[in-house]
């Protein structure tokens, strides 16, 4: 894993995402009000995943949601699983980390 200095210029000067019990709230309400947990599957999203993967050269790419207690994908390109467990979820830790977070061997990641 390597995280990218704080104000990357390729990324428009990266900010990390707000934390804490209010950035929660917030998060969860949006989730409720946009209905897209649990939703079907949509062909734009889908596309947005197999692209990441080419794009990237990676193996996988998911698109996916947090709630209280999952990671949930929308869209998702070698990726079997709809959805962990949030204690195993890369995203959680994310949206945790000040700086941009990279995993660049997931199958070799310790979380």
């Amino acid at each position: 894993m390597r995280a990218a200095p704080r104000n990357t210029p390729s990324l428009g000067g990266y900010r990390s995402p707000p934390k804490g019990r209010a950035a929660r709230l917030r998060r969860r309400r949006a989730l409720s009000r946009y209905q897209i947990l649990d939703s079907e599957p949509e062909s734009d999203f889908d596309n947005i995943a197999m692209l990441a993967t080419l794009v990237l050269g990676t193996h996988s790419a998911a698109i996916s949601f947090i709630d209280d207690h999952r990671q949930w994908f929308k869209a998702k390109c070698g990726i079997d699983q709809c959805e962990t467990p949030i204690a195993v979820s890369f995203c959680a830790h994310a949206i945790e980390s000040p700086t941009i977070f990279v995993v660049e061997n997931a199958s070799g990641d310790p979380r």
